[in-house]
């Protein structure tokens, strides 16, 4: 029997990865549209960030710093317009560095909202993940039980199959935080 090229390569197309790329595409849609929602004072803003920390910027600031204090130190002296300890040059640079920084303030801002709201989706997916993985447990062990295979009941199995509380987790977490240590390794009762 010949198999078709078209059948052949449906059989070895693996399903989980066009899943994978579905999501990873929805993902970056969504992260693009946020961070393009953004005012044309931030995305200019942005955009000038992004220049400032290129290669080009370096090359630019180098060529005009190297010019500013060449026509200010070479002769004739009468026509230095910041002669050294270059003044002006000092006081330009200091602008932009205010301006700068403030720039990648706001740049940071808006790159900490975008990964906040990434964080609150990955807690949302793991939270789903937990949940359908203890009701996976549950239903399993419901199965065995109707097959009447024999399971080792001990108590990480029954604390696993409990419903977790995320309020517990966090109450747990801040508990130890505070206390600079562990409380326990069994964390079967949170």
């Amino acid at each position: 029997m010949i198999k078709s090229r078209a059948s052949v390569e449906l059989k070895n197309r693996d399903p989980f990865s066009e899943i994978a790329k579905r999501s990873i595409s929805e993902i970056i849609e969504h992260e693009r549209v946020m961070r393009e929602s953004c005012a044309g004072t931030e995305r200019i803003i942005r955009r000038f960030t992004r220049f400032c920390g290129s290669v080009r910027f370096i090359i630019v600031h180098a060529a005009w710093f190297g010019i500013w204090i060449t026509l200010n130190t070479v002769p004739p002296a009468r026509l230095h317009w910041d002669p050294a300890p270059f003044t002006f040059l000092t006081f330009l640079v200091s602008l932009e560095a205010i301006f700068l920084s403030t720039f990648i303030l706001v740049t940071e801002n808006r790159e900490a909202a975008v990964a906040e709201r990434r964080m609150h989706l990955d807690l949302q997916i793991n939270l789903l993940a937990e949940r359908e993985s203890t009701r996976i447990l549950v239903l399993l062990s419901g199965i065995a039980e109707h097959l009447g295979v024999q399971v080792k009941e001990d108590a990480e199995s029954k604390a696993l199959a409990e419903k977790t509380d995320p309020a517990s987790l966090l109450h747990h977490i801040d508990a130890c935080l505070k206390e600079g240590t562990p409380k326990s390794r069994n964390t079967a009762g949170v």
